[in-house]
C-alpha cells in the first residue's frame, strides 16, 4: 500500500522496507466501534458523534465510503483497466481491523437500506385518503378504494366508494374529519403511564447490571494485555525481540487494549436515550391527530393499521370498528375531561374499553 493510511492505520514498512500498513493504536479501536455501531441499524450521524469523541472524523460522505472499505478486512479493491474489466478483491498482507463476518453484516444493511430508498412509493396510499385500505363498505363488507373527481371550474375533490356493490360514496374530507375526531378522545390514562414508566426503569436498572459485570470481564482482559506489554517490552530490552517484531506486537497489544477501554465507556448515554425515546412515544398519544398530520402517508397507514386490527366501517354518520388492537385496549381510553354520554357511545362503537384499570 504505497498511498496514505486510511484512517485506523499508519503507513510502516516490513522487513524489506516495502510499504505496509498497521493499526493505529488510537484510532483502530474507533474504527471497530464504527462497523459496530454501523451493524446494530444506528444512524450514520450518531456513529459519526459517537467515534469523534474517539478521535475518528469523518465527514457525512466520508463515513459511507469508509463502511464500504475492504481495506479493514484486510483486502485491496483494484479497479478495472485494460486487461480486466472487472474490479478485482484480493487478499492484502496488513492486518485487518475488524472480521469479515461483521464487514458483510454492515454491507447487507447498507444494501438492505439503498434498496429501500430507491424502491417505489406505493401509489395507492395518497395524503388525502388516509383510510384506503382500511375501510370497508356497511353494505357488502368489501374493501373501499378512494379516487379524485374533477369539477367543471377545474377543482379536484376526493371521495371514497365502493366498487364492489356501488351503494356507498363518501366525500374524504368528512371521513378524514371524523378519524380525527375519533382519535382526538384517545388519550393515555394516567395509571398505564405510570406502570410503563416503571416497568421501563426496572428494566434499564438490568441492562446496567449486564453492563456492569461486561466492564468487569473488559477489566481483567485489559490487565493480561498489560501484562503481556510489559513482557514484550522486557524482551525488546533483553534482546530477544527485534526492532521491527517488538512494533508489531506493541501495535496489537495497544490495539486491544484501546478496543477493551472503549468497550467500557460503551453505552454510557444508553440510558438517557432509551428514556428520551420513552418519553416521546407517551407525549406521541397527546395529540394523536397533531402527531398523525405531520406524518408521511406510509408512516401514517401503517399506525391506523395498528390500532384497527379489523377494518373501520362508516355508517350513522360516525367510523366504527369490530375489533381494536387489545394492547392499546388496555392502555388507552377517554380520560376523566371526556366522558359525557355522547363520545362514551363513540368509544364503546370503536370497540376500547371504558372500565376501571383493573
Amino acid at each position: 500500500w504505497t498511498s496514505t493510511a486510511p484512517k485506523g492505520y499508519l503507513n510502516s514498512r516490513d522487513d524489506q522496507k516495502k510499504p505496509l500498513l498497521i493499526p493505529n493504536p488510537k484510532l483502530a479501536p474507533a474504527v471497530l466501534q464504527m462497523f459496530e455501531l454501523a451493524d446494530t441499524g444506528m444512524a450514520q450521524y450518531r456513529i459519526r458523534a459517537e467515534i469523534k469523541e474517539m478521535g475518528l472524523i469523518y465527514s457525512r460522505n466520508g463515513i459511507a465510503v469508509a463502511l464500504r472499505n475492504a481495506m479493514y478486512i484486510s483486502k485491496i479493491v483494484i479497479p478495472p483497466d485494460a486487461n480486466n474489466t472487472e474490479a478485482l478483491i484480493v487478499d492484502a498482507v496488513h492486518e485487518p481491523l475488524i472480521s469479515e463476518e461483521l464487514f458483510y453484516r454492515v454491507q447487507d444493511r447498507l444494501n438492505r437500506k439503498a434498496n429501500k430508498r430507491s424502491a417505489p412509493r406505493n401509489k395507492r396510499l395518497r395524503p388525502e385518503l388516509p383510510l384506503r385500505g382500511i375501510l370497508n363498505c356497511s353494505k357488502c363488507g368489501h374493501l373501499m378504494t378512494g379516487s379524485a373527481s374533477t369539477s367543471e371550474t377545474g377543482a379536484r375533490h376526493f371521495y371514497y366508494h365502493c366498487n364492489n356493490c356501488y351503494k356507498e360514496r363518501f366525500p374524504a374530507g368528512r371521513l378524514n374529519e371524523e378519524l380525527d375526531s375519533l382519535l382526538n378522545m384517545i388519550k393515555f390514562k394516567n395509571n398505564p403511564k405510570t406502570l410503563y414508566n416503571m416497568v421501563l426503569k426496572e428494566y434499564l436498572k438490568e441492562g446496567t447490571k449486564l453492563s456492569l459485570s461486561e466492564a468487569l470481564k473488559a477489566e481483567k482482559e485489559i490487565e493480561l494485555v498489560q501484562k503481556r506489554l510489559d513482557n514484550i517490552q522486557m524482551l525488546f530490552i533483553d534482546g530477544k525481540l527485534d526492532n521491527e517484531e517488538y512494533k508489531k506486537l506493541k501495535a496489537k497489544f495497544t490495539t486491544e487494549k484501546e478496543y477493551l477501554l472503549s468497550k467500557i465507556n460503551r453505552g454510557k448515554d444508553t440510558s438517557r436515550e432509551l428514556l428520551d425515546g420513552i418519553k416521546g412515544s407517551i407525549n406521541f398519544f397527546h395529540d394523536l391527530p397533531k402527531a398523525m398530520r405531520s406524518m408521511e402517508i406510509e408512516k401514517k397507514h401503517e399506525i391506523l393499521r395498528s390500532m384497527f386490527i379489523e377494518n373501520l366501517v362508516f355508517s350513522e354518520n360516525e367510523c366504527r370498528t369490530p375489533q381494536s388492537n387489545k394492547v392499546l385496549d388496555l392502555i388507552l381510553t377517554i380520560d376523566k375531561g371526556l366522558e359525557e354520554n355522547k363520545k362514551r357511545d363513540k368509544l364503546k362503537k370503536i370497540g376500547l374499553s371504558l372500565r376501571v384499570d383493573p
